[in-house]
């Protein structure tokens, strides 16, 4: 089970990143997306809004029309939208790994707990205490690698994510990648990677407290 924490932990953490319209806001206003790109501020939520929808649904394309400065227009080229169906089965396949990884917390409690009664809860309490302390640590290490060289790290998880080249967009062509520029991602890899250690603390601090109070309670009996 302690390896099945870290893995529901980021998947939720990447499961909120991607549905948080806060962030889409703020990464808007901070890279002034509205002036690069000619389109409104709420017409970029809409579309922040409907990207969501799309990562969250059947529909197959994701083929938007907003107005860019002034004009009504198809927003995403054919590569694009063709990418973001890559996109979107890599978000499913984060969605379907939490999925299970929160089974196999459940799970494994409940059968141990049937199996051998309370007696496993320290136990079952440590494993959630070890898979705290081991995302903290692989969300530091690997915090480390993007804040030093977040351009390399970028590049290597597009390589390794996608079978393609589909993501090699231009800027000057490709409103993807001017709507989320590069400094984006580098704020949402941050936002997950603060969330990530902020829920691993919350379940180390549930665990500790449980073995804190279990040792005092064995501690008043035995005396």
């Amino acid at each position: 089970m302690a390896l099945a924490v870290p893995l529901f932990i980021v998947c939720a953490s990447v499961t909120w990143a991607t549905n948080d319209l806060g962030l889409y806001g703020r990464g808007f206003d901070k890279y002034h997306i509205e002036s690069s790109t000619g389109i409104e501020r709420q017409n970029l939520m809409d579309t922040a809004d409907k990207i969501r929808g799309y990562f969250n649904s059947l529909h197959g394309n994701l083929e938007l029309r907003v107005p860019i400065y002034g004009q009504e227009q198809s927003l995403f080229s054919r590569r694009e939208i063709d990418h973001m169906k890559d996109v979107k089965n890599l978000i499913w396949g984060v969605y379907a790994t939490g999925g299970i990884s929160a089974l196999l917390i459940l799970l494994i409690p409940i059968i141990t707990l049937a199996w051998k009664g309370t007696i496993v809860l320290p136990q079952l309490a440590v494993s959630i205490l070890w898979g705290s302390g081991l995302t903290i640590s692989v969300i530091i290490g690997v915090g480390i690698f993007v804040l030093a060289a977040f351009d390399q790290v970028f590049l290597l998880f597009h390589r390794i994510s996608f079978a393609n080249e589909l993501w090699q967009l231009n800027p000057r062509h490709h409103y993807l990648i001017r709507i989320f520029p590069e400094g984006f991602w580098f704020d949402a890899a941050l936002f997950v990677g603060i969330v990530s250690i902020g829920l691993s603390l919350v379940l180390a601090f549930a665990s500790a407290s449980y073995l804190i109070a279990q040792s005092r309670s064995k501690a008043r009996l035995s005396s």
